[in-house]
């Protein structure tokens, strides 16, 4: 427990040298894929009680699920983290990555430690209150590039029509970039998160770009439904019960 906390008392006492650098805009570019368990997927092969339909629709999306690319915009207190608008529609077929991500734009305050997911669901816009994740940091480390990154895990309780489920989270940091955000409402950690896996979604940076002088002004969303996630979780339930029923 004592090495723990001198451990994490190191890490932010390196953020903190690294901070006096200025680094308080910029934009990080991230690629996600997917990635499967292909046990799991061998295994759901030979079951008997799954169609030929389902599988040979299944082993299709497992060969070509697709990706996404989403930039994080920060300054000093503020991010939003968004997908890259593009003017050429590349995508054929389904998208599952941009499925498994989810709608609109993610907000994160780090001066109140408020997260905002504005999404578009239902024929709604909501703006769901989103709460922040506890990390748990490790000694493990690894090299991304030229920066030095740490291990950390976390675990989320996700709601849908099926029930409840945790998806877990591994997060790759690097205390060489004192920003304490990273991709959707993931934030918190001494320093900027260049890699993350959340469930299946493998989330890379591929560009990094930070400026010490530059301003980028963030503007918070505030056009929607305000509601916490719990709330927006029963919203969906009830709404998708009662198509069920027409």
């Amino acid at each position: 427990m004592k090495k723990n906390i001198i451990f994490i008392s190191f890490l932010f006492l390196v953020a903190g040298m690294y901070s006096q650098k200025q680094i308080y805009n910029g934009e990080i570019n991230y690629e996600i894929t997917m990635k499967f368990d292909k046990d799991k997927i061998k295994a759901l092969n030979k079951k008997n009680n799954v169609s030929e339909q389902v599988k040979k629709m299944i082993n299709s999306t497992v060969k070509n699920p697709g990706k996404a690319n989403f930039k994080l915009l920060f300054n000093k207190n503020e991010s939003i983290f968004e997908e890259e608008k593009s003017l050429t529609i590349n995508d054929k077929g389904v998208n599952l990555v941009k499925i498994m991500i989810g709608k609109g734009l993610f907000y994160t305050d780090k001066n109140s430690k408020k997260i905002l997911n504005q999404k578009e669901a239902f024929g709604k816009i909501f703006l769901i209150d989103v709460p922040q994740v506890r990390w748990v940091l490790t000694q493990r480390t690894k090299k991304i590039g030229n920066y030095s990154c740490y291990k950390a895990t976390t675990e989320k309780e996700v709601e849908n029509e099926k029930g409840k489920f945790v998806k877990k989270v591994t997060a790759w940091y690097t205390p060489e970039l004192p920003i304490n955000f990273g991709p959707k409402d993931y934030f918190g950690l001494p320093g900027l998160i260049l890699e993350l896996t959340e469930g299946n979604l493998l989330f890379k940076a591929s560009k990094i770009n930070v400026s010490f002088n530059k301003n980028i002004h963030i503007k918070k969303p505030t056009k929607g439904k305000k509601v916490t996630l719990k709330e927006y979780n029963e919203i969906a339930k009830e709404i998708i019960k009662n198509y069920r029923r027409q």
